[in-house]
């Protein structure tokens, strides 16, 4: 288990920041209450896209607005972000067991960000140092008091779905407030389980080029991405993160294309994330989904 100490004042960012995937809900001392997340439908994005954003189900997102029909998706439309399944104390119907035996996965990167209207972001990311590719990554985030009492928590799963050896992924959550006598994070990895198949997922995909920077108050990483596989692609998902001068993760984002991409083909990418402190680097991941399934 990782614990992050607070620092007063937290790091703040330069813009009002955008939730991060899950919202979390409160287990045995209640949070502040939130305000319902708002999310403003953006140009390539999906009901699928929202969904795996903000770790809510298809089904619940679209419930949340009416029933609306994908088709029916536009640019600039609000929708409401319904919360996830929350993740209650011990003896709970609600208690998520973790896995018998994770893989031994590292956690890195970890921070604590206050954004400016005073909710506090958990960013981190998880490493695979393995040899085996890796999915269902979990990370359960804590937050504690001076004697390791428990305040609240919640669970959420890395951006990628996939985790190849060596690779990396980030995670975030999003705390409304800051609950009394909060003095610590921690967080810890809960599920992690080898690849058995891949399904419909193409992880041969490789980032060709890419340059980034800032762009007024966000970061702009634009580049190339090339189907190394032997079949067709429909899907590509770039997932950007950002880190300080330390390490620390400071955002990501996670983008998906909605494109056919044969083998040996290229498509470029345009990812553009709301930065929660300076960025001193950034990196950029694949991952796929084949055509048809299979």
């Amino acid at each position: 288990m990782s614990t992050v100490r607070l620092v007063t004042p937290l790091p703040r960012p330069t813009s009002t920041a955008a939730a991060l995937p899950t919202l979390i809900l409160p287990l045995a001392t209640p949070l502040p209450t939130a305000t319902p997340i708002l999310y403003t439908v953006q140009a390539g994005d999906t009901l699928i896209d929202i969904a795996r954003r903000y770790g809510v189900s298809v089904e619940a997102l679209r419930a949340a607005n009416g029933n609306i029909a994908p088709e029916r998706l536009q640019i600039g439309q609000p929708l409401i972000i319904p919360p996830p399944t929350p993740i209650g104390p011990a003896g709970s119907d609600n208690l998520l067991l973790p896995t018998p035996t994770p893989l031994p996965l590292e956690l890195a990167g970890l921070s604590v960000r206050e954004t400016a209207v005073g909710s506090l972001w958990f960013l981190g990311e998880v490493h695979n140092p393995t040899n085996v590719a890796v999915e269902h990554v979990a990370v359960r985030v804590s937050l504690t008091d001076a004697g390791g009492r428990e305040l609240g928590g919640g669970l959420v799963y890395t951006a990628l779905d996939l985790i190849t050896p060596g690779g990396r992924s980030p995670f975030g959550l999003l705390f409304p407030g800051r609950p009394a006598g909060l003095a610590s994070f921690q967080a810890a990895l809960v599920s992690a389980e080898p690849v058995a198949a891949l399904g419909d997922r193409a992880p041969d995909l490789a980032v060709t080029e890419h340059s980034g920077g800032p762009a007024g108050t966000l970061y702009r990483v634009t580049g190339k991405v090339q189907n190394t596989g032997e079949v067709a692609v429909e899907e590509v998902l770039i997932v950007i993160t950002l880190y300080d001068a330390q390490g620390a993760v400071t955002g990501f984002r996670a983008q998906t294309l909605h494109l056919h991409l044969e083998p040996g083909a290229t498509a470029p990418f345009d990812v553009r994330v709301i930065p929660s402190g300076g960025t001193a680097r950034y990196s950029v991941a694949a991952q796929g989904w084949r055509s048809g399934g299979g």
